[in-house]
């Protein structure tokens, strides 16, 4: 989805921009198949006016979760905030939330990148998770991201 952005700089991507980046990044990553925002945003639009539920719109969407967030500007610094919304539960997923921050605007573009890959890495873990409970195995929710998975 857009990411809301307060932030209106040249060299600062607003919101759409900022999901544009992470769709390209996501979109070669294992275990993520994507829809694009210009694919949900008609559904989206019919889903606020008749009030359909987010477990109705993932269901004719064909979509399970959702990367949504913000940038905002900080004292110095550019914040950007991600996480994963579960269109089943119609909330956000716990320990999905990702804040990174930078000073620089050269350094947005790597910031968006390292968002990105702990987004794909969040998502592949939980496609992880619904394999097994699909196989009947026991499951645990997926920890926070580490360091090393970022």
């Amino acid at each position: 989805m857009d990411f809301e952005s307060t932030i209106s700089e040249a060299g600062v991507p607003d919101g759409p921009g900022i999901a544009e980046l992470i769709q390209a990044e996501l979109i070669n990553k294992p275990r993520v198949i994507m829809s694009t925002r210009q694919e949900l945003r008609p559904l989206m639009q019919k889903a606020l006016s008749r009030q359909m539920s987010a477990a109705d719109l993932g269901s004719k969407a064909g979509v399970d979760y959702l990367v949504i967030g913000s940038m905002t500007r900080v004292n110095d610094s550019y914040v950007l905030n991600a996480h994963l919304f579960s269109v089943e539960t119609g909330e956000i997923v716990r320990n999905s939330s990702v804040t990174r921050a930078c000073r620089q605007e050269r350094d947005i573009y790597p910031l968006i990148q390292a968002v990105a890959r702990t987004s794909a890495s969040q998502l592949k873990l939980l496609a992880e998770m619904h394999d097994r409970a699909d196989r009947g195995e026991p499951i645990q929710a997926p920890a926070p991201a580490t360091e090393a998975q970022r």
